[in-house]
């Protein structure tokens, strides 16, 4: 993309670019910038012809920023590298928070991101040799302001066919991977592709017991009202589920609904994310939340109702119409995010290799990252260890039990 004079938008620091050598001698500045509105414009073109996800986007980074990021002290670093004819190559979304005197550089938005990654020019990415990248990172890392350590989470290893420079410095396993299925258009045949017969027609009876119960019907999301109400559902579904589980809900961090909200608004007419409900009657029985972009449709949040009528998986169901929706309208990968399950164990053939990045730069930063790689260690090993998952799953149950003596709060699913 080109601009007529990037030097006319405030940036908080200006570094020149290292000679970096074949290939990527082409970037002659590197930029970062605080605020996200003074490089929106810039962000929101390069987004047209640029390698990156969702989670990325200038639309849902400048909703997580004010909804989530001003409320937990997190400034943005928006890294920006320009070429010598003033066209941007890449934009690494950054941002420095606090956790005590511990100045932790991240990606902005990590925490509601299922994959960590910049916004890369095609050709930039094919150019990049090892060389290139250390010297590049050099550059950046003299923009930026003082930070403890690099802490880059659940990084894909490649994406669109493109494979991640930050793979090319030390790096440890993510806890889980990502799981996504690959799309046809005659869904039929996906569907007898991954389950057998005996499968689908248990699903079938599991549906009709449902409809035993009431009038069925499958609905996506459309305006406002409908978008928040089933919003309000899913949120109050997932924190008692929650709470039966004994984990701590993500979704009551300061801002986090908010943020889902507005990123939901089905009148804003830039919604990212849709929702599609299965209800019985007047009841939401299931909620899925995705945000399809791009010929990918990135699973979210999803949720099941605690009534009688979760014996009958209406959270597969619903699952099941999803897929098939967007098979129909012609995307190519419905995403199913990070963490393993039996579901994804049936319906993905994809496995996403994800990677974190613990790069300590002060003596705080040391200290901070012996922790971090410690419980990353721990994590990887609990979720790929039958028999110590097994263990960690009965003491959460227990102690789900000891936080239910109190009773978790009932949910209104009526719409």
């Amino acid at each position: 993309m080109n601009i007529a004079d990037p030097r006319s938008i405030k940036a908080i620091a200006v570094a020149p670019a290292p000679k970096l050598g074949v290939g990527a001698d082409d970037i002659s500045e590197i930029k970062v910038y605080t605020e996200i509105t003074d490089i929106a414009a810039i962000w929101t073109e390069f987004e047209t012809s640029a390698i990156h996800t969702v989670f990325q986007t200038c639309n849902w980074l400048s909703a997580w920023q004010k909804h989530v990021g001003s409320k937990s002290a997190t400034v943005p670093q928006i890294v920006v590298g320009f070429a010598s004819d003033r066209t941007v190559q890449f934009i690494l979304p950054l941002a420095i928070k606090r956790r005590g005197i511990v100045r932790i550089l991240s990606f902005l938005g990590c925490e509601e991101a299922s994959y960590q990654f910049g916004l890369f020019a095609p050709q930039f990415l094919k150019t990049l040799t090892p060389e290139c990248i250390e010297k590049l990172s050099q550059g950046i890392a003299r923009a930026l302001p003082a930070f403890d350590i690099v802490r880059f989470k659940r990084q894909p290893f490649d994406w669109q066919g493109h494979g991640n420079p930050m793979a090319k410095f030390s790096h440890h396993p993510s806890p889980s991977n990502g799981f996504a299925i690959t799309l046809n258009a005659d869904y039929e045949k996906l569907y007898a592709a991954t389950r057998s017969w005996k499968s689908r027609s248990k699903i079938l009876r599991r549906e009709q017991k449902i409809a035993g119960s009431g009038e069925l019907e499958y609905k996506r999301c459309a305006g406002r009202t409908e978008s928040f109400r089933v919003l309000d559902i899913m949120f109050a579904q997932k924190e008692k589920r929650f709470c039966e589980m004994g984990v701590a809900n993500f979704l009551t961090r300061p801002g986090v609904q908010d943020f889902y909200r507005c990123l939901g608004d089905g009148d804003s007419g830039s919604s990212l994310l849709e929702l599609l409900y299965f209800k019985c009657g007047n009841k939401v029985l299931a909620v899925i939340m995705g945000a399809p972009y791009r010929g990918r449709v990135f699973g979210l949040i999803n949720s099941m109702t605690d009534g009688p009528l979760r014996h009958y998986s209406p959270g597969i169901h619903t699952l099941h119409h999803d897929i098939e929706q967007f098979c129909n309208r012609g995307f190519d990968v419905y995403d199913l995010g990070v963490g393993e399950n039996s579901y994804k164990d049936q319906w993905a053939d994809q496995e996403i290799g994800l990677f974190d990045t613990i790069i300590p730069t002060s003596f705080a930063g040391h200290i901070y990252a012996a922790g971090s790689q410690l419980m990353l260690w721990c994590k990887h090993r609990i979720k790929h260890s039958r028999p110590l998952w097994a263990v960690y799953l009965r003491c959460r149950s227990k102690l789900s039990l000891f936080k239910k003596s109190g009773g978790c709060k009932p949910v209104d699913e009526t719409i």
